[in-house]
Order: structure tokens, then C-alpha cells, then sequence
């Protein structure tokens, strides 16, 4: 019998890290609760932004999708403002519930780390 190698549908997926992820595993999911996505996968480098709405930040659109992925010519998309409006109101409830100061740019590792230490004092 020949050896078949199994069919593959476009590029390989790689997780990246999750050491210290799986060493705070019980902040994390906290922090991830209190996003609004209680059991998300998240890594190492996993950003709060990550679990908020894209429409509510400034980002850039690809017009062009090709068969290796988007392409240009890039355009610009503004945030919708009401999208930007309830990103801020999670992340203030968030930090509410929390009671750690967070951003956007925070990886989710580094927010449970503050949780970790708020709660051990």
C-alpha cells in the first residue's frame, strides 16, 4: 500500500505561544469573561484589541483578495463611531470588573498578571 500524505487546503496553521498564558490560565479566563468572550483562544500575544470590535478602530482594508491572501491597493477605514462608543464602554466595564487599568494595546497575559497580583494582596 503507498503512503498518502494527507490533502491540505491552503497554508499550515501556527499557534503562537501560550506558556505564560497557560501559567495565569485562571486570570486569563477572567480577563477573556470579562471582555465578552469567556473560553477564546488567546496566546502569549493575544491584545485586548483582539476581543474588540475591529469597526471601532481605525484599520486598513485590502481591496484585493488573491488566491496567497489580501493584497493592495490598501484603503483606510475610519472607525464607526458608534462601534468605537461600545469598545470603550467594554473596556471601562471590563476594568470595572476587574479592578486593573487596561488598554487596546495590553497583551491579555499582562492583564491577568496584574489581576494575579491584585488578588494575592
Amino acid at each position: 500500500m503507498a503512503h498518502h500524505e494527507p490533502h491540505r487546503h491552503g497554508p499550515e496553521i501556527e499557534i503562537a505561544p501560550t506558556e505564560a498564558r497557560d501559567a495565569l490560565d485562571e486570570y486569563v479566563e477572567r480577563v477573556l469573561a470579562a471582555l465578552g468572550h469567556p473560553g477564546a483562544l488567546a496566546t502569549d500575544e493575544s491584545r485586548v484589541s483582539d476581543f474588540l470590535s475591529l469597526l471601532g478602530r481605525d484599520h486598513k482594508r485590502s481591496l484585493v483578495r488573491g488566491p496567497e491572501g489580501r493584497k493592495g491597493p490598501w484603503l483606510d477605514v475610519p472607525a464607526d463611531p458608534e462601534a468605537r462608543r461600545e469598545n470603550e464602554a467594554r473596556l471601562r466595564a471590563c476594568q470595572e470588573a476587574l479592578r486593573v487599568p487596561l488598554s487596546e494595546s495590553d497583551l491579555v497575559v499582562d492583564v491577568a498578571r496584574r489581576l494575579r497580583a491584585l488578588m494575592r494582596t
